[in-house]
């Protein structure tokens, strides 16, 4: 009976109640952790704190092993690490996050062996994108929706102009532009500006155009290829306005072309 009660001496198993820092261990070349002070291998806890007394690391181990629930903060409080190891090898897998918790690395292991490492938004971070992605549809529905319908209706005609640049400027790209009608407006000579070089202007007879379907344009651009040449257009949306009686751009183009026929040059 002289022996009941009597309490066990942690130092043969390597374990201790007191609090273990990793001064107190040393490492052998197998990889185990031993204790300083007794030279056997330690099984516990190793528990380290920043100068505040927040947590920094808080390691388990077995027999001298990693083993167990690994976890690491940063000084600022927030976790940088988290996994599980079992005989000094990560298992499964290993999140690591950026001091701020933007950022989060996820390393996956299998027998000891890295298969994956892939690095992007943490879960606070793609909560935070999400919620900035939700307000940029409210205010892309409300307060920029005339911006954004603008923008959508101009693609129409900066798809055109690439599609100009890109087969410089072939006559088949205008036929391949579909629309249900155009309207093409009148000229009259005004007058020569340079009488030299025989620089000639002329106005836009508002009160005389042509209304085109799509098929009387396709005829009209047969025959403006067969007289002229395009050197190079270019296209600006001027205006862009969405009223209750439908949405419509106003686009400023310059068309340079010469003639096939003679030296003249055109600038529409």
């Amino acid at each position: 009976m002289s022996g009941c009660g009597k309490k066990k001496d942690s130092s043969a198993t390597g374990t201790s109640e007191e609090k273990i820092t990793g001064a107190d261990l040393i490492r052998q070349s197998d990889g185990r952790f031993t204790l300083k002070s007794t030279g056997q291998a330690f099984t516990g806890v190793q528990k380290e704190n920043w100068p505040d007394s927040t947590p920094k690391i808080e390691f388990n181990f077995e027999d001298g092993w990693q083993s167990g629930r690994c976890r690491a903060w940063h000084e600022n409080g927030r976790l940088g690490m988290e996994g599980t190891w079992k005989m000094g090898q990560p298992v499964g897998v290993v999140h690591e996050w950026s001091p701020d918790g933007m950022l989060m690395r996820r390393m996956e292991y299998r027998n000891g062996t890295k298969i994956s490492d892939i690095t992007g938004p943490s879960a606070q971070a793609q909560a935070q994108i999400d919620e900035k992605l939700k307000e940029r549809e409210a205010l892309d529905g409300q307060e920029w929706k005339a911006e954004v319908d603008a923008q959508d209706y101009e693609r129409t005609f900066v798809y055109l102009w690439d599609r100009l640049r890109e087969t410089r400027n072939d006559w088949s790209v205008w036929q391949e532009f579909s629309f249900n009608q155009i309207v093409i407006p009148n000229f009259e000579n005004v007058e020569k500006i340079n009488h030299q070089l025989q620089v000639q202007e002329s106005r836009w007879l508002e009160e005389v155009n042509q209304l085109l379907d799509f098929q009387s344009w396709g005829r009209l651009l047969k025959q403006w290829e067969q007289s002229y040449l395009i050197k190079e257009t270019e296209w600006h949306q001027q205006e862009f306005d969405s009223d209750a009686q439908g949405k419509r751009s106003l686009f400023k183009f310059v068309i340079h072309a010469t003639s096939k026929n003679d030296a003249n040059r055109y600038i529409l």
